[in-house]
């Protein structure tokens, strides 16, 4: 067992996932003001559960611009101009994957939070809603992870999908070939997930030694059942991808729900049940 229980059993680590918890609500409240399409949970309810819960995982709204390649429609084709001086990016190579099956346990801080989450969308995420809220709705192939980097208490990773097709495109910017986006979850080692990282408390992972810490490595699931940590020689499974733009930045519709793999038959994949589903919306 990793050391996700022992966190929500020591008052210090519940802090931790509460924390979480309040970055997510605030960027949502961020999110809302800069666009009237929203992604947003329900705040009032959200806040009562965090009240009665402890810990609430609410909608991947980036608070950092996104650093990518996707250029504008005009005729200069620009591109989208972002500040990433203050990410402190890390190893792109690093797996959820590859790191619990060969670190140590006692060596891996799970900050998922998983056995507290609580989901409670302002619509309910399926592939009609999903399409209807997106700007922009592609059919494409994961290409790479470009980093990872603590984004407060969160972890995020730039994403880059090669696209086979494009669904919707409500925006400016030009994903015939590819798209590039920001989505929570991740690994890191302890020191990098530390360095400038000003949510972090001088008093917090004092038990593991400034020399050990890069041993350590700190995880946050992209998804259930370890779904969306893409294998690197995986190139050809096929996804279909919601996401909405605002403010210079991509991200996925309703987190983890806005990616979702499709199979031969053009089934969608459905988290609720892990298994796959027919849709008539798109196909």
């Amino acid at each position: 067992m990793i050391l996700n229980k022992a966190f929500l059993n020591d008052k210090k680590y519940k802090n931790i996932i509460e924390k979480i918890a309040i970055s997510n609500l605030k960027e949502e409240i961020e999110m809302k003001k800069a666009k009237n399409k929203k992604i947003l949970y329900g705040v009032l309810s959200t806040c009562a559960l965090f009240m009665l819960c402890g810990a609430i995982a609410v909608t991947n709204v980036p608070s950092k611009q996104l650093a990518d390649y996707n250029t504008t429609k005009d005729s200069n084709s620009s591109l989208i101009e972002t500040n990433t001086q203050d990410k402190e990016t890390t190893d792109n190579s690093l797996s959820i994957a590859d790191i619990t099956e060969r670190i140590d346990n006692n060596k891996i801080i799970d900050i998922t939070s998983t056995e507290t989450e609580i989901s409670c969308f302002a619509y309910e995420p399926n592939i009609e809603n999903l399409y209807k809220n997106a700007d922009i709705v592609l059919i494409g192939t994961f290409d790479s992870n470009i980093g990872m980097y603590a984004d407060g208490f969160l972890i995020r990773t730039e994403t880059k999908f090669n696209t086979l097709e494009v669904l919707k495109n409500e925006t400016d910017i030009s994903v015939d070939e590819s798209v590039i986006f920001d989505r929570v979850g991740g690994v890191m080692t302890l020191d990098k997930y530390m360095e400038n990282n000003n949510e972090i408390r001088a008093d917090e992972y004092t038990d593991i030694p400034k020399k050990e810490r890069s041993e350590y490595y700190v995880v946050q699931n992209y998804a259930p059942y370890n779904k969306l940590d893409f294998p690197k020689s995986d190139k050809t499974t096929r996804y279909i991808i919601f996401l909405n733009y605002s403010d210079n930045r991509i991200m996925p519709n309703s987190m983890y729900y806005g990616i979702r793999e499709l199979n031969s038959d053009n089934q969608i994949y459905d988290y609720d049940t892990n298994s796959f589903i027919d849709s008539d919306l798109i196909f």
